[in-house]
């Protein structure tokens, strides 16, 4: 009996000493069997996303209602496996230009230990960041196209279609853009996994990244279980997402007026100003600054003035995407 207790005493002590090994094995496994940057880095980082998930918990709201068709811990993973990735990459290039640049060994050393780990960052904030730009540029497109939807929605309520039939009426217009998508979200709940309306209706309206959608939702929600009108409801919520969507191209359209403006008094009025003085300074002779008048000219015409142009596009571009 003593014999049987410490032969099973033995062999349960081998099994645990045999299970990191197994786990090991496992891991390498998976490497080498891994054809893409997602299950390779799912390979090598899976176990330590799984065992510090609380890392990434302020990360996954927004993975959630980006649209992403990835995992959120296939993301985090590949959110620790790039940086690495570049940073050893971008290592081989700076390797050279250390032994066959001629600048001081500090200066070569610096930038042999600060370049690939800047370039890792970098990366990984990207990385950390593109959720809440995505969900943002989600948010602003459905909301943006949310009054001709609810307008479209509310003329065909009145053929006495179920709920369901709305949103399925919204996948078939890509004009419609990210809402499409929602609509399409709350029809594959629907009919893949079998939730009724209401639920899949509100599980929606937990992960849409637009506040206008949610309520709009929330607001079929509320006239389904009540049995009241939802063409009513969805006629007059058009008429109030129309009246918000005119009042902001109605301040966008005067914001541009106040940006031409600054355009032409900035890098059209002021350049040809500049351009008349210096001109004059040059004929004179001189310098100013102890620089010849002439390069400080060339300067300006063929440098400055064009990357402020491009400076003031990038700024339109930017403010025409938050309306």
């Amino acid at each position: 009996m003593i014999k049987k207790v410490k032969l099973s005493f033995m062999a349960e002590k081998s099994v645990k000493k045999s299970r990191p090994s197994v786990l090991e094995k496992n891991n390498k496994e998976l490497i080498i069997n891994s054809h893409t940057f997602a299950g390779f880095a799912n390979a090598l980082f899976g176990n330590f996303v799984d065992n510090h998930s609380t890392l990434f918990s302020s990360l996954k709201p927004d993975l959630d209602k980006s649209g992403f068709d990835i995992l959120s811990r296939t993301y985090f993973c590949e959110l620790i496996f790039f940086p690495v990735l570049v940073y050893f990459l971008s290592l081989i290039p700076f390797f050279i230009l250390f032994f066959i640049s001629t600048s001081s060994l500090i200066l070569k050393v610096v930038l042999l230990v600060l370049a690939p780990f800047t370039l890792s960052l970098f990366t990984f904030t990207v990385m950390f960041l593109y959720p809440s730009v995505k969900v943002k540029s989600r948010a602003l497109n459905i909301t943006n196209n949310l009054p001709f939807a609810l307008n479209h929605m509310a003329a065909v309520t009145g053929s006495g279609i179920p709920p369901s039939a709305l949103f399925e009426l919204l996948t078939n217009f890509e004009e419609y853009g990210e809402l499409s998508k929602e609509a399409n979200n709350i029809l594959k709940r629907i009919k893949v996994f079998g939730e009724d309306v209401i639920t899949a209706l509100r599980n929606a309206a937990n992960k849409t990244p637009s506040d206008e959608f949610r309520e709009v939702l929330y607001g079929i929600i509320s006239t389904l279980e009540s049995g009241g009108s939802l063409k009513e409801f969805l006629r007059e919520r058009a008429k109030t997402a129309l009246f918000e969507y005119k009042i902001r191209r109605k301040k966008y359209i005067q914001n541009l007026s106040v940006y031409a403006s600054i355009y032409t008094a900035i890098l059209v009025a002021a350049p040809l100003f500049l351009i008349a003085i210096l001109s004059l300074l040059n004929l004179m002779g001189g310098s100013l600054f102890g620089l010849e008048i002439k390069r400080i000219m060339y300067f300006g015409t063929y440098v400055l003035i064009p990357l402020l142009n491009l400076f003031f596009i990038l700024f339109l571009l930017w403010v025409q995407k938050e309306v």
